[in-house]
């Protein structure tokens, strides 16, 4: 661990420094864990898709969950940006995973208004994943955010 309270490899991310990236990668450090954060969660706050596909080439679990549940693509879902969803679902996210709550990457972006993401990701889910979302949204009384708000979702 740095200085920092980070790892070498979570610092360096957090920096976006991509060769300094490689190079810890290629002398070991490990590509899944920092102490803050998984590495994928925090390279996606970064929108780096370079960052992000040089840690999943390297063998981060995309599909890792956090001890609250949270995916790397439902970080993105939240505050990344929609070009960073379509990589991670390009390269094999699940979509249809969900916390013990219920939360997913769709009802991520639906709550903190990702219309462009809750749009994407709404032509990708199961049809249960659909139901959940429209279960969660009559308990909150949340507004529909997606083009689709007048159509039925199945």
């Amino acid at each position: 661990m740095g200085d920092w309270g980070v790892t070498p490899l979570e610092h360096a991310i957090e920096l976006e420094n991509f060769e300094v990236i490689e190079s810890l990668i290629k002398y070991g450090a490990d590509v899944h864990f920092g102490v803050n954060d998984f590495l994928l969660n925090i390279a996606v706050k970064t929108s780096r898709i370079d960052i992000l596909n040089l840690l999943i080439d390297s063998g981060a679990d995309i599909n890792l969950k956090r001890e609250c549940g949270h995916t790397a693509l439902m970080v993105a879902a939240c505050c990344g940006s929609i070009d960073v969803v379509r990589f991670l679902v390009e390269r094999g996210a699940d979509v249809n995973a969900v916390r013990e709550d219920g939360q997913s990457a769709l009802t991520c972006a639906a709550l903190f208004g990702k219309a462009d993401v809750f749009d994407y990701l709404l032509t990708l889910v199961s049809s249960a994943m659909k139901q959940t979302l429209i279960n969660v949204s009559a308990e909150g009384n949340f507004i529909p955010i997606s083009k689709h708000s007048d159509e039925p979702l199945f």
